[in-house]
C-alpha cells in the first residue's frame, strides 16, 4: 500500500502542472504556457504542447499584423502542423502590408518613403513597376511645383527645382527661363527703386545683374542721381564724393566742380584736409579757387609755401654725400641720419661751412641720429655754393646729437 502512494502523488502533482499550462495556453498568456509545457518534460503529450503554444503565439501575432515576428515564429516551428503555410501566408501578409503603406506613403507626396518602401517588396505583385511610377510622380510634382514658384515669383527655388530635374522634359530649357525672368523682373524693380529714390538699393541690384541688358550704364546713371539729388539736399561732401567716383561719366567732372562752387564751406574743408595730409600743390589750387572766402588767400600761400619747402629739401636729399634718410620724428622734427666713418673708434659726422670742412667727434655717447630741433631752420640754415656745394651756417642751439 505505501509503494501505491509514492507512485499516485507525483503523477497527481504532473497532471495538475498540466492542467495549470492548459489554463494558461487558454489565457494565451503563450510565454507562460510555453514554459509551464516545457517543465513537464515528457509528461502525457507536453513536447507537442510546447510546439502549440508557439504556433497560437504566431497566430496571435498575426492577428495583431505582426506579420514579419508571426513568420519567424513559424519558421523555427519547422513541420509543426501547417507552421509552414502559416509562415508563407504571414509573409504575403507582410508584403501585402508594406504595399499599402507603400501606396499611402505616395499618396501623402512622400515619395522617398514609397519609393524605399517598394524597393523593399523586391518581386511582390507588380512593386518593381510601382518605382517607376514613384519616381515618375515625383518628377510631374516637382516640375508643377516649379511652375508654381515661378509664377510666384520665387525665381531662386524655381531654378533649383528645375535644375535638380536634370534632363526630365524641358527642365533645363526651363532653368534659362527661370534666369531670364528673375533679371527682367529684379531690372524693373531696380528702376521703380530708382524713380522713387531708393537709389542704393537701384544700384545694389544693378550691380548684381552684372551684363544683363544696360545693368552696368544704370549703375552710374543712377549714381549720378542720387548725386544730384544730394547737391539738392546741400550735401556737398557726398555728391562731390559720387560725382568724383563716376570719373569721366557724362559731365560728372564739371558737376563736382559745381559742387565746389556751390559748397564753400565745404571746398574750404576739403582744401584743409589737403593741406594738413601733405597734399601742398593741390591744397593750394583749392584756396586759390576760393578767392577771398575765409583766409583762403592766407592758406593758399601757405601751401605754396611748403609747397616749395617740400621741393628744396628733395633737392637737399639728392645733393649731399652717403645714404641720408628724411622723415617725421617726434614734435614734427626732421630726422637726418648720416653715414659714420669706417674704422672710427668714434662716429663721426661731417659738415661742410663757409671756412671749409669741419669735423665733429661726439664722445659723450655713440649717437645714431642728429636731430634738427626746428625744421624751419632748414632754409636758414643750409646755403648753396656757387659750384653746387651745400653749407650750414651752424649753430650748436639748433642741433640735438643722440
Amino acid at each position: 500500500m505505501a509503494i501505491l502512494v509514492k507512485v499516485v502523488i507525483p503523477n497527481i502533482r504532473l497532471a495538475n502542472a498540466y492542467k495549470a499550462a492548459e489554463t494558461l495556453l487558454e489565457e494565451e498568456k503563450f510565454d507562460e504556457a510555453e514554459a509551464a509545457f516545457t517543465e513537464l518534460g515528457e509528461f502525457k503529450n507536453a513536447p507537442d504542447m510546447v510546439k502549440e503554444s508557439r504556433y497560437r503565439f504566431g497566430m496571435d501575432l498575426v492577428e495583431k499584423k505582426e506579420y514579419e515576428e508571426a513568420g519567424a515564429v513559424f519558421n523555427e516551428l519547422g513541420d509543426y502542423s501547417d507552421a509552414g503555410e502559416q509562415a508563407k501566408n504571414a509573409e504575403t501578409l507582410r508584403d501585402k502590408a508594406k504595399y499599402q503603406e507603400a501606396e499611402e506613403l505616395l499618396a501623402g507626396k512622400d515619395f522617398d518613403g514609397a519609393q524605399a518602401a517598394f524597393e523593399s517588396l523586391g518581386s511582390f505583385s507588380d512593386a518593381k513597376a510601382r518605382v517607376e511610377d514613384v519616381k515618375k510622380a515625383r518628377n510631374e510634382d516637382s516640375y508643377s511645383r516649379a511652375e508654381k514658384l515661378l509664377a510666384d515669383q520665387k525665381f531662386d527655388e524655381a531654378y533649383a527645382v528645375f535644375k535638380n530635374l536634370g534632363d526630365y522634359a524641358d527642365a533645363a530649357e526651363r532653368c534659362g527661363e527661370v534666369k531670364e525672368a528673375k533679371n527682367k523682373h529684379q531690372y524693373e524693380l531696380a528702376g521703380s527703386l530708382a524713380e522713387s529714390k531708393a537709389f542704393d538699393q537701384a544700384i545694389q541690384i544693378y550691380k548684381e545683374l552684372g551684363d544683363y541688358s544696360d545693368a552696368k550704364k544704370k549703375v552710374k546713371e543712377v549714381t549720378y542721381a542720387k548725386a544730384e539729388n544730394l547737391l539738392e539736399k546741400e550735401d556737398y561732401e557726398g555728391s562731390y564724393d559720387l560725382f568724383t567716383s563716376l570719373g569721366d561719366y557724362a559731365d560728372s567732372a564739371e558737376k563736382a566742380e559745381e559742387v565746389l562752387e556751390t559748397g564753400k564751406e565745404f571746398a574750404y574743408s576739403k582744401a584743409s584736409d589737403l593741406l594738413n595730409s601733405g597734399k601742398y600743390e593741390e591744397a593750394q589750387k583749392q584756396f586759390e579757387k576760393l578767392g577771398d572766402y575765409a583766409d583762403s588767400a592766407q592758406k593758399a600761400k601757405e601751401a605754396q609755401a611748403a609747397f616749395e619747402r617740400e621741393k628744396e629739401i628733395e633737392e637737399l636729399k639728392k645733393a649731399w654725400d652717403g645714404e641720408v634718410y628724411f622723415a617725421a620724428g617726434d614734435g614734427g622734427y626732421y630726422v637726418f641720419n648720416f653715414i659714420w666713418e669706417d674704422g672710427s673708434s668714434r662716429p663721426k659726422v661731417t659738415f661742410l661751412d663757409s671756412s671749409g670742412t669741419t669735423t665733429l667727434s661726439i664722445s659723450e655717447i655713440s649717437p645714431t641720429k642728429v636731430v634738427l630741433n626746428d625744421p624751419r631752420s632748414v632754409k636758414h640754415t643750409v646755403t648753396k655754393n656757387s659750384d653746387g656745394s651745400y653749407y650750414w651756417n651752424w649753430s650748436s642751439s639748433n642741433w640735438t646729437f643722440r
